[in-house]
């Protein structure tokens, strides 16, 4: 898709679509200047027909507007101005894109809403990565696909928003591909992203950036360095585990890194604890921790931000087999601890155990962990909400406030003392499984024995990775949830 700005007043723009965002309620519209005459009447009787009231994402196509050169004006609500943040405007973007995709016309102007808390910079940023984001779906693999209509999108500056505008724009098409690559590695089948893979196109994406390092552990390695909880999970797959690890140094000092931890079990059978049918089909999803932070950590680079940050991906696939590991059994973790087995369904946190050990011997000042872990946090939060669990409410909070300033959903969940028991093994150190009863905590539980006195968040994104069915504003499949709240929160760091 080309991105570029339009300085022409938006009445004479020639183009398929002419889209302005307006928000819900009885107030007359904000409108450009230019536009007022020609749109506030037809906008305000609108209104009174019930034909549109603005709410978020909704549409609502004019045809031959006298004075507008446009082909079509594309009404996008907003919703109400109080609720109005980044992702609104994401969405809406989005949305506008997502509909004339499916019309004829190729080229989309856009507006950016005045009167609002964010600045020019802010709305391009999020105007771009919702064009972008629009232009990518989960329809891979069908032979007919219909494509993408739009394969240009203008937005429309001033004079004085001109400069923060195309800052806007560079920073929201970084943050739009690198949404865009999670979702296409996660959309992918595990026949075609695993392990060595999932490596593989990891350094296709990172090897054109200044300042970001690769390493990548394979088998051999990982048992030198004692980590058997990674090794034990892939231990039966013919596509045998790895440990990637992506450094980028942006202070350019030697102060401790933040780091990201993502898990990266490519398919999920459950193992011997065997998923049913129906429970396998989205099991290629079960990496999108690990694809998260790869795409976030490359825009962190790529955007130049002032921040040592590490990226671990344990990557493993949990097949069942004659070789598989199994209930009942003990791994040993990199840092020495002991966890019997008592579900091989329950095996990202297995992988996630040597991976933040490995974050804590590497020198990890901080750090957050993302994985969908647990179903248990889509029942308890939805589909649409992170669980977010910690040992460090001081650093929960900055990981929360990024995740409010990009407008994606989070909320914590407690850490009481009382739900270690329910890890508790009479054989070893701890269980795997605690049980039906607050499975999302006691899976944060077991991995609070591998961060030592690190700050660690852990982010369940078992819920909003992944959507089973399409909204207006995205397709199905992988979202690239919490992407923009990495990056932001990288932004934002100061140990």
């Amino acid at each position: 898709m080309k991105i570029d700005l339009c300085q022409q007043p938006l009445d004479g723009v020639t183009t398929d679509w002419l889209a302005i965002g307006i928000f819900e309620g009885d107030q007359a519209a904000t409108l450009p200047a230019e536009l007022e005459p020609k749109l506030a009447e037809t906008i305000a009787r609108r209104r009174e027909l019930e034909d549109f009231s603005g709410k978020k994402n909704e549409l609502l196509t004019l045809y031959g507007v006298e004075g507008i050169a446009a082909e079509r004006v594309l009404l996008v609500g907003l919703g109400k101005p109080d609720s109005f943040d980044r992702m609104t405007f994401t969405n809406a973007v989005s949305t506008a894109v997502r509909h004339a995709n499916k019309k004829p016309g190729t080229a989309m102007v856009g507006s950016l809403p005045t009167g609002t808390s964010l600045d020019a910079k802010q709305l391009a940023e999020a105007a771009i990565t919702g064009a972008l984001m629009a232009s990518q779906g989960q329809a891979i693999y069908k032979s007919a696909s219909n494509g993408t209509a739009i394969d240009s999108f203008s937005l429309a500056a001033t004079k004085e928003t001109h400069s923060a505008a195309q800052e806007g724009i560079a920073s929201g098409t970084i943050l739009g591909e690198a949404i865009n690559a999670a979702r296409d590695l996660i959309d992918r089948p595990p026949a075609e992203i695993y392990p060595e893979t999932f490596c593989k196109r990891a350094l296709e994406l990172a090897e054109p950036v200044e300042g970001l390092e690769v390493e990548i552990l394979e088998p051999e390695k990982l048992k030198e360095l004692g980590m058997n909880c990674i090794l034990g999970v892939g231990q039966e797959s013919v596509r045998p585990p790895r440990l990637m690890i992506l450094r980028y140094r942006g202070k350019k000092d030697d102060s401790a890194p933040l780091a990201y931890v993502g898990k990266g079990i490519t398919f999920d059978s459950g193992g011997l604890s065997l998923k049913t049918a129906d429970g396998m089909v989205d099991m290629k999803c079960d990496m999108g921790g690990a694809a998260t932070v790869v795409a976030a950590t490359i825009a962190v680079a790529r955007l130049g931000l002032p921040v040592n940050l590490l990226c671990l991906t344990p990557l493993a696939e949990n097949m069942p087999g004659g070789n598989s590991y199994r209930p009942g059994d003990i791994l040993t973790a990199k840092n020495g601890k002991t966890i019997e087995i008592v579900n091989t369904d329950a095996e990202g946190r297995l992988v996630l155990s040597d991976a933040l050990c490995h974050a804590v011997d590497l020198g990890a000042a901080h750090i957050v962990e993302l994985s969908t872990l647990t179903g248990a946090c889509m029942v308890a939060l939805g589909n649409d909400v992170a669980g977010v669990m910690t040992n460090d409410d001081t650093w929960a909070e900055q990981v929360l406030a990024a995740a409010k300033r990009t407008g994606e959903l989070a909320w914590p969940l407690p850490m009481y003392e009382e739900f270690d028991d329910l890890i508790k093994s009479d054989v070893a150190d701890m269980k795997n499984s605690g049980g039906r009863w607050g499975g999302a905590i006691t899976a944060a539980k077991l991995l609070a024995n591998f961060v030592g006195d690190v700050p660690w968040t852990h982010i369940d994104i078992a819920g909003p990775s992944f959507a089973a069915k399409e909204a207006p504003h995205r397709d199905g499949g992988a979202t690239g949830y919490f992407v923009r709240t990495l990056v932001d929160l990288a932004g934002q760091y100061a140990p």
